[in-house]
């Protein structure tokens, strides 16, 4: 049986490091550094909503290949009420 190579966050298209930790200049982020899995909608509880949190060398079955590191590109949203 051939196993499939796993991607893990660090490399995903859907995960974001957290800004808290390093300012934006010290990318790549480290693998053992945590940041919020964007795949699907927030989770909503009681104290609001989130994203869930996981680390740069977790995995999972939804991984998408992050095709630009340098995340440039990103822009950054807030929501505002």
């Amino acid at each position: 049986m051939n196993k499939k190579p796993v991607g893990r966050c660090l490399k995903c298209q859907f995960w974001q490091p957290l800004a808290s930790q390093k300012p934006p200049a010290c990318w790549p982020p480290a693998p053992r550094d945590e940041g919020e899995c964007h795949l699907r909608a927030p989770l909503v509880g009681r104290h609001g909503r989130s994203w869930p949190v996981t680390r740069g060398d977790d995995f999972c079955g939804d991984f998408a290949e992050l095709e630009d590191m340098s995340r440039s590109g990103v822009v950054e949203t807030s929501f505002q009420e």
